[in-house]
Order: structure tokens, then sequence, then C-alpha cells
């Protein structure tokens, strides 16, 4: 399959992200730097839960590219909506490489899945 790779990666760093998250947020939080408002423990959880759960769905993904197209464009949304929200957030208190590094790497996997889509969708001519 031909984004197989793509899915599997993008499943292992929202899976590897949320778990660490997860289970090390007392050390991590400090290196993070990030606002007091968003470490809550129950908005920590949330966060958590969500980022696991869509790292699943890649996993869906990368065994069925084409069967699982909605949850790719969801997926796209996601990362994008993580992506310009933590950068508004982080740039209005305080940017920190760690949080930047983060949020860019969710960057580059929305384009790559726009890639991907727009690749597929397109129909031959003939």
């Amino acid at each position: 399959m031909e984004y197989k790779r793509l899915f599997q990666a993008a499943a292992v760093w929202n899976i590897g992200l949320g778990g660490s998250l997860g289970l090390f947020y007392e050390r991590l939080l400090p290196l993070l730097k990030m606002p007091e408002a968003i470490t809550s423990p129950l908005f920590l959880s949330e966060v958590v839960a969500l980022v696991i759960t869509f790292g699943i769905g890649y996993y869906w993904v990368s065994r069925d590219f084409k069967g699982n197209i909605p949850i790719v464009k969801l997926g796209v949304i996601g990362k994008l909506l993580v992506f310009f929200t933590g950068l508004y957030w982080t740039t209005k208190n305080g940017c920190s490489l760690p949080v930047l590094a983060l949020l860019s790497g969710d960057f580059i996997f929305a384009v790559l899945f726009i890639v991907a889509i727009r690749k597929t969708m397109r129909v031959p001519a003939g």
C-alpha cells in the first residue's frame, strides 16, 4: 500500500506522544513550559485520550487507506487545528522550542495527509 508507512508513522507519533504525556507529564510539562491553564489533570487526560484515539485511527488507515479516507480528512482537520491553536497560544504566552517542534510535526503530517488524499482522489482521464 502506497501510504501504509506514512500512517504507521502517524500512529506511532500520536500514540507515542499521547502515551508519553500521559505517563510522564510531571517530567515533560516543565520542559514544554506550557501555561498552567492547559496543564490541569482533567485537560491533560482528555488531550491524551484524543491523541491516542487519533493514533489508533491512523493505524487503521495504514491497513486500508482508501477505505478510511474520512479518518484521514478528520486527521487533517485535527492536526491543522492543533497546529494553529497551539501556535496562537504558545506565541501569546511565550513559545518554547519543544512545543514548536511538536506543533510542526502535526503540521507536516497534515500536509502529507492532504497530498495523499489529493493523489488518491485524482481520477485518471479516460
